[in-house]
């Protein structure tokens, strides 16, 4: 069974590279870490440019990083549950703001809006704009 995490073809200076499953699985257990990208690179051999670009190219690098992403964020919901659980009004908090929506204030759905309606002079041309400033000039120093 190979090992590799990354496979390079063609020549050059620049050969393409891909990520082996071994390499996704890694992408995903990383991720699920909450490794940085910089890290998750160093730990294939690759630079973190390359990374990014076989994120942006590569549907399964993409769903390995949102696999091991959700992983991590169902991890520390289910921590600051338990926490929210046994009487952390913050973690009850924070979760009900950032899971359930909740708000401090401001109307709820279905609640009174209030909408402002401003109504602006059309545009002047610049004559008519240059007498209305010397009309005002004028009245001014009367």
């Amino acid at each position: 069974m190979s090992t590799a995490l990354v496979s390079r073809s063609g020549s050059g200076p620049k050969p393409a590279v891909a990520l082996t499953p071994a390499g996704l699985r890694l992408v995903e257990e990383l991720a699920a870490k909450g490794n940085d990208i910089a890290t998750v690179a160093k730990r294939l051999g690759i630079g973190r440019t390359t990374l990014v670009g076989l994120k942006k190219s590569t549907p399964a690098v993409s769903q390995a990083f949102e696999t091991g992403h959700a992983a991590l964020a169902d991890e520390l919901t289910h921590i600051l549950l338990t926490q929210a659980r046994n009487g952390v009004v913050v973690a009850a908090i924070f979760l009900a703001k950032t899971r359930l929506g909740w708000r401090e204030t401001g109307p709820q759905d279905g609640g009174t809006k209030v909408a402002v309606q401003i109504n602006l002079p059309a545009a002047m041309d610049p004559a008519a704009y240059a007498t209305a400033i010397e009309a005002k000039v004028v009245s001014d120093d009367a």
